[in-house]
């Protein structure tokens, strides 16, 4: 029986690059780096992330005018999910 080298280098070369892949997109955050929570239909108050800073010029208890903002910072506020692989943090009341 004759193995066939070329082959399963190339297989393993593939195996080790999805492997390496999956790990690094599971440890990269996306989405905002703080919650913005949703006071009415034209505003949201910052509260942080515990364990993640927040940008320079951004304090906790901010507000943002909703209606101000285009949609896609809308859709960002409605999606924020910054859980770098692991199950999102309670979010905090206002």
């Amino acid at each position: 029986m004759h193995r066939r080298y070329g082959l399963l280098v190339l297989l393993t070369a593939l195996v080790i690059v999805a492997c390496a892949f999956s790990g690094i997109t599971r440890l990269q955050s996306y989405g905002l780096p703080f919650f913005a929570l949703v006071v009415d239909a034209d505003t949201a108050v910052i509260a942080p992330i515990p364990g993640i800073a927040l940008p320079r010029s951004v304090e906790p208890g901010d507000r943002i005018d909703l209606a101000a903002t285009p949609l896609s910072a809308r859709i960002a506020f409605s999606q924020n999910k910054l859980t770098a692989g692991f199950p999102p943090a309670p979010r905090p009341t206002v």
